[in-house]
C-alpha cells in the first residue's frame, strides 16, 4: 500500500510541475503554451514596434516572442498575426511569390493547427545578409485567418519548442459582435 501511495504522490508531482516551464499566452480568439524563459520582442528590443509589416509578406505582426536573450541573438523567433479573414491559399501563394527573390527551398504541405486545416510554408530567406529558415503556418477559423511564422538559424534545434506551440494552440468560440 505505500508502494502504491508513494507512486501516486510522485505521479501527482510530476503532473504539477509539467507546467512550471510554460507560460500561456491568452488572446481573445486563442491560447497557446510557450516556453517560460520566452520574452516578447517589445521587452527585448527598444527599436520593436507592433503592427509593422512583417518579413515584407504583407501581413502586420500583432505580437513577437522569441527565445533571445537580446535583440539581434541567435534563437527562435515567434511571429502571430491574426486578419480580417480572406482567402488565404491565394493570399499565401501570391505573398511567397513577392518575396521569391530572397527565398530557397520553398515547400507547401497541408497541415492542422488548432484543430483547424491549414497550410505550412516551409523555405530558407535572406534577411539583413543573414539565412534563417522559416515554418510560416496559414489557416482560417470563424472570421480570421491566422498566421504563426517560426524562424531561426536551424529549426531543428528548437522542434520541441514549435511542437509545445503547435500542439497547444486552442482556438477560442468567438463573437465579433460582443463587448469586449
Amino acid at each position: 500500500m505505500k508502494k502504491i501511495t508513494l507512486a501516486l504522490l510522485v505521479v501527482v508531482f510530476l503532473t504539477s510541475c509539467a507546467g512550471w516551464g510554460t507560460k500561456t499566452y491568452e488572446f481573445s480568439t486563442f491560447t497557446m503554451k510557450y516556453p517560460a524563459s520566452w520574452k516578447s520582442m517589445a521587452e527585448i528590443s527598444p527599436t520593436y514596434k507592433k503592427g509593422q509589416e512583417y518579413m515584407w509578406l504583407h501581413i502586420n505582426e500583432d505580437f513577437s516572442l522569441t527565445s533571445a536573450k537580446k535583440e539581434g541573438d541567435p534563437g527562435i523567433y515567434l511571429t502571430v498575426s491574426a486578419r480580417a479573414h480572406g482567402d488565404n491559399l491565394t493570399f499565401s501563394y501570391w505573398t511567397y511569390a513577392t518575396v521569391a527573390d530572397y527565398t530557397r527551398n520553398l515547400n507547401q504541405v497541408p497541415v492542422t493547427v488548432g484543430g483547424v486545416d491549414g497550410v505550412m510554408y516551409h523555405y530558407d530567406r535572406e534577411w539583413e545578409g543573414q539565412w534563417y529558415q522559416f515554418q510560416d503556418y496559414w489557416f482560417n477559423y470563424q472570421m480570421l485567418s491566422y498566421f504563426l511564422s517560426f524562424r531561426a538559424e536551424n529549426l531543428a534545434d528548437y522542434q520541441s519548442e514549435i511542437d509545445l506551440i503547435l500542439e497547444s494552440f486552442t482556438l477560442k468560440e468567438w463573437d465579433p459582435f460582443a463587448k469586449q
